[in-house]
């Protein structure tokens, strides 16, 4: 009988639970409802914070959550609460329409393409969605990069303290032409294809010291003639110009494995055409068949020596490369970067790892940021470089991007083995400045200006260890580069 009562009194307890538990559902769940109804997306998000605060979460708070962040452009948010709707229901076609919509606004195309498999054919239609293969987009892009260097060298700085022998290349000019057109394979797979043209024109400078022996007098005496020798030494210096010709091949696929992961393989192939101007210095042995009175007691031969340069134009090819791989994962601030890439620059192998953080503080394209690590290894001496970038929807239709890395860049490589830096100069700091501008619908134009800061490298003859020694003088260039891009 007791026992009886007590599951009694238990089984009432609990009903009343149930029932208080079921009436505050009820509440929360008509509040978020009429706030829905009324198109209050403020108020809608509010409501169902309190409502998961409070243990209530179910698809159709999901949903009402998602709609409202969604038209509130806080699409990070929205992705949030359409991915936990599905996990409710996997295959509801209004939760992926809005969550491939999600990732259209963020430019996650590749991940979008994903999520749109579990559209219907009619979906699909209405989206206007196209997962076969086809032409994407297709950009065209030119400018021009000159170069300054700081209090260029004269022949003193060229030389050193020894004063005899210095030699530096120096860059003064490059063209740039890129030329590229975005795959769509299928729905969760593109493939970029681009062609690039750089022209450099190049001075190789030298300052060296020639030598001339000049007979100076000579002097009759009773036992015969005293020859007298002059040796005269001038400083020079001498340009040539000459010039680099890159042309290159790349190739990237972007793979989306599941709705969150997406895997980037990049390749690029550097052909190089160059001429280059080499120095050989020449010495001669003179000497004199007579002799001549040397102190009084003793006579000597005379001999000296004379060294003079001359300049050959050489002309060589040479082919580069590097590969990147890397997996890009979505996350609730923004997507996760990180990626290894192997090249192959002047006979030399070189090993990165980057790791990269992109966000968008309010959820959308109006303002987002990336900070970037690399980490470089060339020839066993490691080097780190750090960038930031910071973007923002400066007016409708038109945004601003800059860009700032940091760290010696020699044979970096950014933007998937898009960017590298194989040459010679160090850049140690770089700013990219952009500003995009969508003047169609499909149609967007890009202004671009680049400074970089850094050293190059020269020679410079040491006499005490009769080799060249390197040294390093600062630089700087200023790039202007404008596009094109259509969208298809």
């Amino acid at each position: 009988m007791y026992k009886s009562i007590l599951i009694a009194v238990f089984f009432s307890v609990c009903l009343m639970s149930v029932k208080a538990q079921t009436a505050d559902f009820r509440q929360h769940d008509s509040l978020t409802l009429h706030y829905f109804e009324a198109k209050n997306w403020e108020a809608v998000l509010q409501a169902g914070n309190a409502s998961l605060e409070n243990g209530y979460d179910y698809y159709y708070l999901r949903i009402r959550m998602g709609i409202a962040a969604y038209q509130t452009q806080h699409f990070l948010l929205a992705r949030k609460h359409f991915r936990r709707a599905l996990d409710f229901y996997e295959k509801d076609p209004l939760a992926s329409a809005y969550l491939y919509g999600t990732y259209v606004e963020l430019n996650q195309l590749s991940l979008g393409g994903k999520a749109s498999y579990n559209l219907s054919n009619l979906t699909l239609k209405n989206l206007n969605v196209k997962r076969g293969f086809r032409i994407a987009s297709i950009h065209v892009d030119a400018g021009n990069q000159t170069y300054t260097h700081k209090n260029r060298l004269s022949y003193s700085g060229l030389t050193g303290n020894d004063a005899l022998y210095g030699e530096s290349r120096e860059y003064n000019n490059l063209k740039i032409f890129d030329l590229g057109v975005t795959l769509q394979l299928n729905a969760s797979n593109r493939l970029y294809l681009g062609i690039q043209s750089l022209d450099f024109e190049v001075t190789d400078r030298f300052a060296y010291s020639e030598s001339t022996v000049s007979r100076d007098s000579v002097a009759s005496f009773d036992w015969g003639k005293a020859y007298y020798y002059a040796v005269d030494t001038s400083q020079q210096t001498a340009d040539f110009r000459n010039r680099i010709q890159q042309q290159s091949f790349y190739l990237q696929l972007d793979k989306a494995i599941s709705n969150q992961v997406n895997l980037i393989g990049a390749f690029h192939l550097i052909s190089l055409n160059q001429t280059r101007t080499q120095a050989e210095n020449h010495t001669t042995t003179y000497t004199d068949t007579a002799y001549y009175l040397y102190d009084g007691s003793d006579n000597a031969l005379f001999s000296t020596t004379q060294n003079s340069f001359s300049f050959t134009q050489i002309a060589f090819r040479s082919k580069e490369w590097s590969s990147y791989l890397g997996v890009n994962m979505s996350s609730r601030i923004g997507v996760t970067t990180v990626g290894v890439s192997l090249s192959r620059f002047n006979q030399a192998y070189h090993f990165q790892g980057n790791a990269s953080l992109n966000y968008y503080p309010f959820g959308n394209l109006k303002l987002y940021g990336s900070t970037a690590f690399f980490v470089v290894n060339s020839n066993s001496n490691t080097r780190a470089v750090i960038g930031q970038k910071i973007g923002f929807q400066a007016f409708r239709n038109f945004w601003v991007e800059v860009n700032y890395t940091q760290g010696n860049h020699a044979y970096l490589v950014k933007d998937n083995a898009y960017l590298i830096f194989n040459t010679s100069y160090q850049t140690q700091s770089r700013l990219d400045a952009a500003i995009y501008a969508k003047i169609a619908k499909n149609l967007m134009l890009r202004l671009g200006y680049v400074y970089q800061s850094g050293r190059h490298p020269y020679s410079i003859y040491d006499a005490e260890n009769n080799a060249l020694t390197e040294k390093y003088h600062d630089y700087q260039t200023n790039t202007i580069i404008g596009g094109i891009k259509w969208n298809f």
